[in-house]
C-alpha cells in the first residue's frame, strides 16, 4: 500500500491502497475500485518515498450451524389447571363452641357402704340450635343430671360448661347470676305465681335479670305474643288451661335472653294437642333463634322434634340409644295432622290375651 504524503493530507486528499488513485479524504470509499479508504486515513505518516505492503484481505467466515440429528421428544402438553396458578389457601370456617359441655360428670350421695352414684361418667356437647332429648326410665339420674346442669347441684366429679363458664367449680356466690344470664328453666308443674297475671309474671322474671319498668312491660308482652298468647296478656294462671300455663311458663324462661333452656317433663300434664304445640314452640326457639335446648322427659313424642336422643339408664349414658317402642303402646305423631296424631295400634296387632268364661249356675 502506498502511503501519501503528509503534503497531500494537508490539502484534503489521499491515496487509495487497492488502485492507487488520489482521492479526496472524505472517510467514503474509493471512486474508482470501490475500496474503503477508512484505514487508510488512520495510518500515520510515512517519510517520503516508503512503501507498505497492503494487509491481506480477510474474507469473513461464515459459520453454518449443524442441525441435530437427534429425535427430541414432543413437549409435555400441559392441562389448563396446570397452566393457571394455584388457588390461594382457603381459611378454615371459624368453628362455633357448643353452648353446652358436659364433661365426665359424676354424681354420688353418701360414703361408704350406704353411698349411692345416680350419675355416672356422662359427658355430651350441645350446640346452639340444636334440641337434645334425655330418655330414661324412672330412677335412671334424668333429674339429678337436669339440677347439675341448671347449677342447683354441684357434681362430685366433672365439668358443666355453659357458654363458656364452669358452673361445677364457679364460686358459689357467682352461681346466682349466672343462672339468671345463661340459663332458662321450665317445670313440668309450670311454678307460676297464682297472684299475678300472665305479663306480671314474665315481667317478674325481667326484673331478677336486670331488665325493669317500661322495658320489662314491653318485653314480657312481646315474649308471651311470640308464644301465642297475646289474647291472655292479663289473665291469671288459674284462669288458663295447661297449656297456656306452660307457654307463659316458656315466656318466663325467655325473659332474659339465655343461650341454654333447661326443659324437666314440659309436656307431661298436657293433652296430646296442647303437647304438640308446646314441642313446636320448643322446636322453634331452637331453630328460629339459635337457643340450645335439653329436654329430659318420658315422652317419646318429643323424639320428633329432637336432633339427638340420649338414654340414661342406671347413670350412665348409652351409646346406642334406648329400647324400641314396646308392642301395643300407642304412639302419638307430632305432626299438624289430627288422623296421625291420634293413631294407635289396630286391634289386630295387638297381642292377644287369654279368655277366661265364667259359668253362672
Amino acid at each position: 500500500m502506498i502511503i501519501p504524503a503528509e503534503s497531500d493530507r494537508r490539502r484534503g486528499y489521499t491515496t487509495c491502497p487497492t488502485c492507487s488513485s488520489v482521492v479526496r479524504a472524505d472517510g467514503g470509499p474509493c471512486r474508482i475500485c470501490r475500496t474503503d479508504l477508512t484505514i487508510a486515513l488512520l495510518l500515520p505518516p510515512a517519510p517520503a518515498g516508503a512503501v507498505r505492503t497492503p494487509p491481506r484481505a480477510v474474507a469473513p467466515v461464515r459459520v453454518e450451524r449443524k442441525q441435530s440429528t437427534a429425535v427430541r421428544s414432543p413437549a409435555p402438553v400441559r392441562s389448563p389447571a396446570a397452566i393457571l396458578p394455584a388457588p390461594a389457601a382457603r381459611r378454615p370456617l371459624p368453628t362455633v363452641p357448643p353452648t353446652l359441655r358436659v364433661g365426665q360428670v359424676t354424681k354420688t350421695f353418701g360414703q361408704g357402704h350406704t353411698a349411692v352414684t345416680p350419675v355416672r361418667d356422662v359427658s355430651f356437647d350441645a350446640g346452639p340450635g340444636e334440641v337434645v332429648l334425655i330418655m330414661g326410665p324412672s330412677g335412671s339420674g334424668k333429674t339429678t343430671l337436669l339440677l347439675m346442669l341448671g347449677a342447683m347441684l354441684r357434681p362430685t366429679a366433672g365439668s358443666v360448661c355453659v357458654a363458656g363458664v364452669d358452673m361445677a367449680t364457679a364460686p358459689q356466690r357467682k352461681l346466682p347470676k349466672l343462672r339468671a344470664t345463661n340459663l332458662g328453666f321450665v317445670f313440668q308443674d309450670f311454678n307460676l305465681l297464682g297472684a299475678l297475671s300472665a305479663t306480671e309474671n314474665v315481667e317478674y322474671a325481667c326484673n331478677l335479670a336486670g331488665v325493669r319498668g317500661h322495658r320489662a312491660a314491653d318485653r314480657a308482652e312481646q315474649l308471651l305474643r311470640q308464644v301465642g298468647l297475646g289474647h291472655r296478656l292479663h289473665s291469671r294462671p288459674v284462669s288458663m288451661s295447661g297449656g297456656e300455663q306452660q307457654r307463659v311458663a316458656i315466656a318466663r324462661a325467655l325473659a332474659n335472653d339465655p343461650p341454654l333452656i333447661l326443659a324437666d317433663e314440659p309436656t307431661a300434664n298436657l293433652d296430646a294437642a296442647t303437647g304438640r304445640s308446646v314441642a313446636h314452640v320448643l322446636r322453634g326457639l331452637a331453630s328460629d333463634q339459635g337457643r340450645t335446648c335439653v329436654i329430659v322427659t318420658h315422652d317419646e313424642r318429643l323424639e320428633a322434634i329432637a336432633d339427638r336422643v340420649l338414654w340414661l339408664d342406671d347413670g350412665h349414658l348409652l351409646t346406642g340409644g334406648g329400647p324400641s317402642v314396646a308392642a301395643g303402646q300407642p304412639v302419638i305423631d307430632l305432626r299438624d295432622d289430627e288422623d296421625s296424631a291420634a293413631r294407635s295400634l289396630s286391634d289386630a296387632d295387638r297381642p292377644a290375651c287369654p279368655v277366661i268364661k265364667l259359668r253362672v249356675s
